[in-house]
Formats: C-alpha cells, sequence, structure tokens
C-alpha cells in the first residue's frame, strides 16, 4: 500500500532528525565552569565524551579513570 509506506517513511524521518537534533544539542565537556579544551581532550581519551557521560559516572569515577590512563594526575586540594 502506498499510502502505509509514506506514513512509514515520514516515521523514519522524523526518528532520524530527532536523533541529529539530539546529538548536536550534546553538551561539550569545555563549555563548564573550570574547564579546557584540554581537560575535554584527555577525558575523551578514557571515554567520557560528554557532560552526560561525566555526570553518570560522577567525579571520582572520572579522576580514577585519569588517573589509571596516566599516573602524572594528581589530586590538588583548593584552598579558602
Amino acid at each position: 500500500n502506498g499510502m502505509k509506506l509514506v506514513r512509514l517513511s515520514k516515521y523514519s524521518l522524523d526518528a532520524a532528525l530527532k536523533e541529529k537534533s539530539t546529538r548536536n544539542t550534546r553538551e561539550r565537556l569545555k563549555d563548564l565552569p573550570n574547564m579546557s579544551f584540554h581537560l575535554e581532550a584527555i577525558l575523551g581519551e578514557v571515554g567520557i565524551k560528554d557532560v552526560r557521560a561525566l555526570r553518570i559516572l560522577g567525579a571520582k569515577m572520572c579522576w580514577l579513570r585519569l588517573r589509571q590512563q596516566n599516573s602524572l594526575v594528581t589530586y590538588q586540594r583548593h584552598r579558602h
């Protein structure tokens, strides 16, 4: 049936456009406060590619991944 094909094609197109929109609106790590492009690149090397992944893993797990990849990564307390 021709109408069914048109309807299914429209659903497919709508889903593809929604996925593309979601992919383009993904927050970049470097856009967070105190985050540089360099740190974004280092996090990407350990599989943390966007803000969502950072939030899901949490700060401690992200730091542990960085530390495992590079033993020169250290913890520095901020003094107030």
